[in-house]
């Protein structure tokens, strides 16, 4: 399993470099912060801020996954103290997620859909149910029967 995780590094690398313009997802703070121990009482503001604008960049760029309500919880408790510091953060993060969301729906396998794919995968390990930072933020989507 190492094997396929570093091929698939070493792909998105090549990838990265082939394309330039294209942004690591992730927020590179929040990615940093990853030792806040999985509560949201332990962030800052900008912590916080950086995981609400992944949150809702997953939510936007990956088809499979969505952002549930703790997203807004998480919000609500930064409303009023540290709240321009939260939104800033929150907006450079959204905005780095939205710059691949035009080539979502390019055909066949490219730099752009490959990054969307690894950083969806990356956010799902960060945030998603079982989420190693900040648990519980996204989700997978219900398929319709």
């Amino acid at each position: 399993m190492a094997l396929v995780s570093d091929l698939s590094r070493a792909a998105l690398a090549l990838c990265l470099l082939a394309c330039p313009c294209l942004p690591m997802i992730t927020s590179t703070q929040a990615a940093t912060n990853a030792d806040a121990g999985g509560s949201d009482k332990s962030l800052t503001s900008a912590q916080a801020g950086a995981r609400y604008g992944q949150a809702a960049g997953v939510a936007v760029v990956c088809y499979w996954l969505k952002a549930t309500e703790r997203v807004e919880e998480l919000r609500a408790k930064y409303r009023d103290v540290g709240a321009a510091e939260f939104d800033a953060e929150a907006a450079k993060t959204l905005a780095a997620w939205s710059v691949p969301a035009i080539c979502h729906n390019a055909g066949g396998p490219n730099a752009c859909r490959l990054s969307i794919v690894w950083s969806c995968q990356q956010a799902m390990k960060e945030i998603g149910p079982e989420g190693s930072v900040l648990p519980g933020l996204v989700e997978p989507r219900q398929q319709a029967r």
